[in-house]
């Protein structure tokens, strides 16, 4: 996300007028907190973390399916169709 991060600061520097190059690391500092620091507030989860839970939550619907299969056909409801996805 680092590098997203760097290339909206520079985007933004890069617009800026040219009165204001002697402020430009000042300014790319407070831009790339600023930006960092509201990122952290969203409590976003990262890619690698998301792809994990959608593995567990695929294996734990498995499971799931499975289990249902077993007490239907244990009680004897082995016609009924519980693909409900």
């Amino acid at each position: 996300m680092s590098n997203k991060i760097d290339d909206i600061v520079n985007k933004l520097t890069n617009a800026l007028p040219e009165g204001l190059a002697d402020t430009k690391e000042e300014l790319e500092s407070n831009f790339r907190s600023t930006i960092q620091g509201a990122l952290n507030q969203m409590n976003f989860v990262s890619r690698e973390d998301f792809d994990i839970q959608v593995k567990v939550l695929e294996r734990a619907k498995d499971q799931l399916n499975r289990l249902e299969q077993q007490i239907n056909v244990l009680t004897g409801n082995n016609n009924q169709d519980n693909d409900s996805d």
